[in-house]
């Protein structure tokens, strides 16, 4: 029998689409976790301070606001990580990356959807730089969802969340730039 390009090309195209599924199942399985933990092991509450001041000042982002004035008695309404002060304003204590990832999500009257986003995006570039290093892709996403640290963290509103999905993004990059010379993704 002849050496057929068309056929190699078709169980190559088959092989490819199939793998893309379990990579695209992977992920969606690590934002349905992320969203799962969040109601089911927090109860849907916000167990730190941390989450408490993003969520607040994600309120008022949403509210076209950089921040509120103190209420009266602002001793009543302490809290560690909001700050509450008369020049100031009440407000975060926090820099704007992460409340700004989370305000859709307040939009939206959800913010933990922002989570599972993360936990997408996340799953999703691991594989992808993975793969870019001959690392099977289910092999990146394994390791990572074995991981308590990773279900733990996604089950919050933490920065920790998103700074992993932009710092698998980063590797990605990284590895496109390097491998293929391609400028736009040094950036």
């Amino acid at each position: 029998m002849p050496y057929n390009p068309s056929l190699t090309n078709y169980i190559a195209r088959q092989m490819g689409e199939k793998e893309a599924f379990l990579y695209l199942a992977l992920a969606l399985l690590a934002a349905l976790g992320s969203l799962l933990i969040g109601e089911r092991v927090f109860f849907n509450e916000y167990v730190t301070t941390d989450e408490h001041s993003y969520i607040f000042e994600a309120w008022l982002f949403s509210q076209g606001k950089l921040s509120l004035s103190c209420p009266q008695l602002s001793d009543a309404f302490f809290h560690r990580m909001i700050i509450c002060d008369d020049q100031v304003g009440w407000v975060s204590r926090y820099p704007p990356a992460q409340i700004l990832w989370l305000v859709p999500g307040v939009v939206l009257g959800y913010p933990r959807l922002m989570t599972a986003v993360a936990a997408f995006l996340a799953v999703w570039f691991l594989i992808k730089a993975g793969r870019r290093l001959d690392i099977p892709g289910w092999c990146s996403a394994l390791l990572l969802m074995i991981s308590p640290y990773f279900w733990l963290m996604q089950g919050t509103v933490l920065s920790h969340t998103s700074a992993l999905a932009v710092t698998a993004l980063m590797i990605w990059a990284y590895l496109v730039w390097i491998q293929e010379r391609k400028i736009p993704f040094a950036v």
